[in-house]
């Protein structure tokens, strides 16, 4: 039995030891065969044929890469190809595993003479390319066309929609910057909402709108350089009044989790401005006597009935309602700063979301937001800047001539500028249909002209940059910069 198996276990590693030679042998004739082919390799065009044109080849076309038609003595003519073949030749990547492939010397030999023979074709005959030649406004710009246009300084943020980025993070590439049929939209409605503004065309109805203050922010010290010295938290609002009117301030304060406004145990003066001039000074705070509620246990146990209602209403009156003149102007809502602190135990200054969960009834009030609505009674359009940046001539008389020279006068200008090159009379002559247009539905001529502007806003060049070549300039020629 043990002679059995002792000749069973002879045959077995006999065999496989045969089977390893013969694998050693077929791997040392391969790498033997891969070397000598490798040494036979002198060029780029022997390299590929050997190599590669197996897989990438007009028939098979192995990730849509074929060089049958590509000419490895010449690169030049398809550089962008040879430049993703010079990476696979770096990195070793191509051909692929269990294919033959030539040795490190030969991948780096043919890699450095595709790159010369590139390097070389380019610097006799350079060709740098260009950017795109159509270029979409991102918001940026186009608030910043806007406000040097007709002098309107907007919020784009609400009116349009967020910009595409590249893969570095930039809004102004142009060849990222779509336009899709939202954009579209959005731009239309920018346009007339900016139109209007900027003519002073009354709203049919009062407008409201409220700025948030960030809920996060503490609010002890001066929250902005427009806002007065010796002031503190609040917010500086920059806001187009359209026309001359009577418009309503509301201030609301900010509140704790359970709907308590904070600091009302002292009285504080609360300041609005326009233009930095004074138009209202209210006291909030110490407006009661009643009992309060204990500190940290205000939901077992209330205050007093009186002091429930105060520091849950004390900023209901918190508005005023003043005439003020068309234009851009900045609202101001402060704190006038007391430099001083309560007896006792100082509490440190809570920031964060602490703050709405700050049940310390003395302490500094704080803003919640501010709502501007208006205007009340039919107002006038005013002289603000932009109807100055508008309108350069006004028609002494109900004449339709005269109207219609005017109105050609301040639509060149304006078109020049907003297309970036002069105005032509195909140009023109859209925009003087929207005039008419506008007039003739009994409109004013400043209805005219805020029609047209609008159909100038929305026009391919202007929110469109567009860069032309003169008529003079030969392409793939050598021109001298100084």
């Amino acid at each position: 039995m043990r002679i059995l198996t002792r000749q069973l276990l002879g045959v077995v590693c006999g065999r496989a030891l045969l089977v390893t030679g013969a694998f050693l042998l077929v791997c040392a004739t391969e790498s033997v065969v891969w070397a000598q082919a490798s040494e036979e390799v002198t060029g780029p065009q022997e390299l590929i044929e050997r190599y590669c044109s197996s897989c990438h080849n007009d028939r098979i076309q192995t990730a849509g890469l074929s060089f049958d038609r590509l000419d490895g003595l010449n690169p030049s003519d398809d550089a962008e190809v040879w430049e993703r073949t010079i990476v696979k030749l770096r990195s070793g990547a191509m051909p692929p595993p269990g294919r033959p492939r030539p040795d490190v010397d030969t991948y780096h030999a043919v890699a450095s003479q595709l790159e010369a023979s590139i390097d070389q074709a380019a610097a006799v005959s350079p060709n740098p390319g260009r950017t795109s030649t159509t270029h979409r406004l991102n918001r940026t710009e186009y608030r910043n066309a806007i406000r040097d246009l007709l002098a309107v300084d907007i919020d784009v943020d609400s009116l349009l929609p967020g910009d595409e980025t590249s893969d570095t993070g930039f809004d102004n590439n142009a060849d990222v910057l779509s336009m899709t049929t939202s954009q579209l939209e959005r731009y239309l409605s920018a346009a007339r909402h900016i139109s209007r503004l900027a003519v002073g065309v009354a709203p049919l109805a009062p407008q409201f709108e409220t700025f948030d203050v960030p809920l996060l922010l503490a609010q002890n010290d001066r929250q902005s350089e427009h806002l007065p010295l010796g002031s503190r938290g609040g917010r500086a609002i920059r806001y187009h009044f359209p026309v001359d009117g009577e418009y309503l301030f509301k201030i609301d304060l900010r509140t704790n989790w359970q709907d308590y406004i904070l600091g009302m145990g002292t009285a504080q003066l609360l300041d609005v401005r326009i233009d930095g001039v004074l138009v209202k000074r209210f006291t909030v705070g110490g407006g009661t006597t009643a009992r309060a509620a204990p500190v940290t246990f205000t939901i077992a146990e209330k205050g007093a009935p009186e002091w429930e209602e105060y520091v849950l209403n004390a900023d209901q009156n918190l508005e005023v309602r003043v005439p003020v003149e068309a234009g851009s102007r900045l609202v101001g809502v402060s704190f006038v700063r007391d430099l001083w602190e309560p007896e006792g135990i100082l509490k440190p200054h809570q920031v964060g979301e602490v703050l709405s969960n700050d049940e310390a009834y003395h302490g500094n009030a704080s803003v919640s937001s501010v709502s501007i609505a208006g205007p009340y009674g039919t107002g006038e359009s005013g002289e603000s800047a932009s109807r100055r940046a508008i309108f350069s001539c006004r028609p002494t008389t109900v004449n339709v001539n005269m109207e219609r020279n005017c109105a050609t006068a301040i639509l060149s200008r304006l078109a020049r500028r907003a297309y970036r090159r002069p105005a032509n009379d195909d140009d023109l002559s859209t925009l003087l249909s929207f005039f008419d247009r506008g007039r003739q539905s009994g409109g004013s001529f400043d209805r005219g002209i805020q029609l047209a502007l609008e159909r100038l806003l929305v026009d391919p060049d202007f929110l469109l940059r567009i860069e032309r070549d003169p008529d003079s300039v030969q392409p793939d020629r050598s021109y001298q910069l100084s």
